[in-house]
């Protein structure tokens, strides 16, 4: 036991899984990184929100409002 990622894991998998269904294919990498920005993600840990300019997740409620309000 002890501290576990796998929340985080989970998130991270199905965040990537969402986008190569909106791109309709894991051969067109630009195109699954657009689509990673443009997606708002309620997973198990929270809502992830991506930055367009350099992709890193904007903590949300600390930085962003809540994405879908």
């Amino acid at each position: 036991p002890g501290l576990s990622n796998a929340g985080s894991c989970f998130d991270a998998v199905n965040l990537y899984l969402t986008a190569v269904e909106q791109v309709g294919s894991t051969d067109d990498r630009k195109a699954i990184c657009d689509a990673i920005r443009g997606i708002t993600y309620r997973g198990v840990c929270g809502a992830y929100v991506f930055d367009p300019a350099d992709q890193t997740a904007v903590p949300y409620p600390a930085v962003a409002t809540d994405p879908e309000k």
